[in-house]
């Protein structure tokens, strides 16, 4: 059951548009400077006709976050509008105080297609004239002329734009509050990161006035969170989302990876969902990226080194009991990296060449710690954390909501050269200053901080 995300709104901020630098006596010179003026966006009139409407949202990247289990999923804008259709289509329905006349039957919905990818699947469950043309609910019933009785009813299709205007109206803000001038400093004391978007039911259910919500992520470093911002994705938060990526053959996955870990502020993503977003929109915006740049600043990486095998798959199948999940060396997490000026790509890791994957595979982005290269974080037996490196995976996916709004063929998380195990991470992980004594002593420091921070 899908539930509102009840988050806070997102804080007041200050934003510094211009500096002012006088000179004094006996010359008095002034310099008016406008801080990170950026070229403000515009947009050509979109046709209104159904399709063209679909054609646009098919591009529109949307982020699912659950705020109690702590882990998102980014999906392509037709497989977003389908599932946000389904989720309000449920709730009305199971409204005990509905003031509608229900007459709609989800089994009728056709949304099988086989032979078609996800994203495919869920445009065509949009686009089909069938689907289009099922009645919702009763809107009036009348007498014609011939004395004939006559009910009119909402279809699928009005539900549909519906739900499409308000996505509209939302990456439209999305879009401008990436593309705001002057630099934001927050109001709160808070200093870790933190995502921005809207809660679900505010979408589906637009009643009350619509703030923006803020969801802090337990992490200071840098990740798939600063791809959010900087090309427009709009983000939507609520509880109960379930699998929306999961796999199609589980028991080809490692035990611990079978869904997206809880509470670790993982996301998961399609490859085909990945390429679509750099061919149709990364590429328009900032042409010429290449090796695995996904914008000018933010970089798709993997560790150098990387464990093929899952040790809990080896031993499936014979006398040894299976790995438990605490103990299991498997973690195929990415990192998406934040470069800063001529700063290169961080030590131990390598730009993953988004043409060469499998458009059938899947993908799960985490955190760096603080931002830091891989090389300056601590002991091993915090790899657990965001930041740990990860490790290949020939996994089954397929890509499925919680309603079963989004249906797909089976997909396999084939992400290479995902990094070094948790085992492994003692090698990459090696401390900047050689003196041992040093070392160990600012190692200690820095668990406790993190420790203390994670309270």
């Amino acid at each position: 059951m899908i539930k509102p995300g009840g988050l806070p709104k997102a804080s007041a901020s200050i934003v510094v548009d211009k500096l002012y630098i006088e000179g004094g006596s006996p010359v008095t010179a002034g310099l008016m400077l406008d801080v990170n003026k950026k070229e403000q966006p515009f947009w050509l009139q979109r046709e209104k006709d159904y399709p063209s409407f679909l054609n646009w949202v098919k591009l529109q990247p949307v982020v699912f976050y659950d705020v109690e289990e702590r882990r998102a999923w980014l999906v392509d804008g037709a497989s977003a509008l389908l599932h946000l259709v389904r989720i309000s289509l449920h709730l009305d329905i199971n409204d005990p105080e509905s003031a509608y006349d229900w007459v709609y039957d989800p089994s009728k919905l056709k949304d099988h297609w086989p032979g078609v990818g996800s994203r495919q699947a869920a445009l065509q469950t949009l686009k089909s004239w069938e689907n289009r043309a099922l009645n919702v609910y009763i809107v009036n019933k009348h007498i014609d002329p011939n004395g004939v009785p006559v009910t009119k009813y909402s279809t699928f299709e009005e539900r549909v734009k519906t739900i499409l205007h308000s996505i509209e109206k939302l990456i439209d803000r999305q879009a401008q509050a990436a593309s705001q001038d002057g630099i934001k400093i927050s109001q709160t004391l808070d200093p870790r990161r933190d995502v921005v978007g809207f809660d679900i039911v505010d979408i589906i259910d637009p009643s009350v006035p619509i703030y923006p919500r803020i969801q802090h992520l337990n992490s200071w470093g840098h990740g798939w969170i600063d791809l959010i911002p900087t090309i427009g994705i709009t983000a939507l938060f609520g509880r109960g989302f379930g699998d929306l990526i999961r796999a199609d053959e589980p028991d080809l996955i490692c035990p611990s990876w079978r869904s997206v870990p809880v509470g670790k502020d993982y996301l998961a993503a399609s490859i085909s969902t990945m390429q679509m977003l750099h061919e149709k929109r990364l590429l328009r915006m900032e042409p010429g990226l290449i090796g695995g740049e996904l914008t000018k600043k933010i970089t798709w990486v993997t560790a150098k080194e990387a464990s093929l095998h899952c040790k809990c798959l080896k031993r499936q199948g014979s006398n040894d009991a299976q790995t438990a999940g605490a103990e299991c060396n498997h973690n195929p997490v990415q990192f998406l990296a934040k470069r800063w000026w001529s700063r290169t790509i961080p030590h131990g890791l390598k730009p993953v060449q988004l043409g060469s994957l499998d458009l059938e595979g899947a993908v799960i982005f985490g955190h760096t710690v603080l931002g830091l290269r891989t090389g300056e974080r601590s002991a091993p037996k915090q790899a657990d954390d965001d930041g740990a490196a990860s490790t290949t995976s020939g996994e089954q996916t397929q890509l499925a909501s919680a309603t079963g709004s989004i249906v797909s063929k089976t997909t396999s998380i084939t992400v290479p050269s995902v990094g070094a195990s948790s085992q492994d991470a003692a090698s990459v992980q090696q401390s900047l200053h050689t003196n041992k004594t040093t070392s160990e002593g600012k190692k200690k420091r820095w668990s406790r901080f993190k420790d203390w921070v994670k309270r």
